[in-house]
């Protein structure tokens, strides 16, 4: 990306992450020749469905959040508690190949408790190169070894000549 100034290119990067089209897109600064580097952490918006009330602070979203790794935001609705099905937090999470179904934290009487989670997005993972970005039909790496072998060569007859007659 090219930008007008350097202000407006380093506000871009100071935020580093934006969403299009309800996914995140990730800014991370570059030069030229660089190499592609392999994505370690997104964020991604998570949902704590059927969530106690009791645990709707910021307080306690932001150590639920850090199970999974590190809170960025509560949703506006959360902060408020006008949306009561569930909590939402933004998390920036390490990429995994695996997502957990749930976490358990132990609340205030020291028991532990089981809470469900809900990934609103997940990001694509490729199965053959382990690479984000792109499914595994589109991958660019061929499966399995390829092994180059010297082009064999056909004998060429040569043609005859039936106009010839013998003498």
């Amino acid at each position: 990306m090219r930008f007008d100034s350097i202000e407006t290119r380093d506000a871009v990067m100071q935020r580093g992450f934006y969403h299009f089209d309800k996914k995140p897109f990730i800014v991370k600064p570059g030069y030229e020749g660089i190499q592609k580097k392999r994505v370690e952490h997104v964020p991604v918006w998570v949902q704590f469905p059927k969530l106690d009330l009791r645990y709707w602070s910021l307080t306690a979203l932001s150590k639920l959040a850090s199970l999974l790794g590190m809170p960025i935001m509560a949703n506006k609705n959360t902060v408020e508690k006008n949306m009561v099905p569930y909590a939402r937090v933004l998390i920036e999470m390490p990429t995994m190949d695996s997502l957990p179904k749930h976490i358990l934290f132990e609340d205030e009487t020291s028991l532990i408790q089981q809470q469900e989670i809900i990934f609103e997005w997940r990001p694509m993972q490729c199965a053959k190169c382990k690479n984000y970005g792109h499914e595994t039909e589109h991958c660019k790496k061929q499966e399995g070894i390829m092994i180059w072998r010297p082009k064999q060569t056909q004998k060429v007859q040569e043609p005859t000549n039936q106009n010839q007659s013998s003498e």
